[in-house]
């Protein structure tokens, strides 16, 4: 019995070593986005012109980047030491978010990959489908996935909270290496 463990123990990482290295050819060096304090701090000036536009307006645009938004995830968790991910790129793709990772829990190193597309409920809420939710070559459960989406919308909505409550999203949309968010003052 204890050599069956063992060698379930043994395939379980060299199925992870693989998956490691997989998807760290899924980015060629080229395309890794390098972490700048410099975007982060783009993204944060962009939100207080969309608030000073939808002041100004009664609406606003805000275009971001997926170097800015990587940039700004990246510095974030950096700040969290709760949260073992790191080599944090974001990508955004076919109408979806693609995140990939490295995460780190005891002694292990797993590879992150989350496909999630994001829309505008009827109420005016993100709403997230998660495509794919891989760490190392198992695809997290069901559960563990309505867990995430209820702490990311609760995140989400604890910002939009810090700008203020006069403000609604209307639409969202992802193209290739940016997304559009627009909006209205309530």
């Amino acid at each position: 019995m204890k050599a069956f463990n063992l060698s379930i123990l043994i395939m379980a990482i060299t199925f992870s070593i693989i998956a490691c290295r997989l998807s760290e050819n899924n980015l060629s060096s080229s395309e890794r986005t390098p972490i700048l304090t410099e975007d982060a701090i783009a993204l944060s000036e962009k939100v207080e012109q969309a608030i000073q536009e939808a002041n100004e307006k009664g609406s606003f645009t805000i275009e971001i980047s997926e170097q800015q938004l990587t940039s700004y995830v990246a510095l974030s968790l950096a700040g969290n030491s709760q949260v073992p991910v790191t080599d944090l790129h974001i990508r955004l793709r076919d109408g979806q978010i693609w995140i990939s990772g490295v995460v780190h829990q005891d002694n292990l190193q797993l590879p992150l990959t989350v496909g999630v597309r994001v829309s505008v409920n009827e109420g005016n809420n993100l709403a997230f489908e998660f495509s794919e939710a891989n760490i190392g070559p198992f695809r997290l459960p069901e559960l563990v996935l309505d867990t995430i989406t209820k702490e990311v919308e609760k995140a989400f909505a604890e910002q939009v909270a810090n700008l203020g409550e006069g403000y609604r999203i209307e639409e969202l949309s992802i193209s290739e290496g940016s997304v559009v968010i627009r909006g209205k003052k309530r």
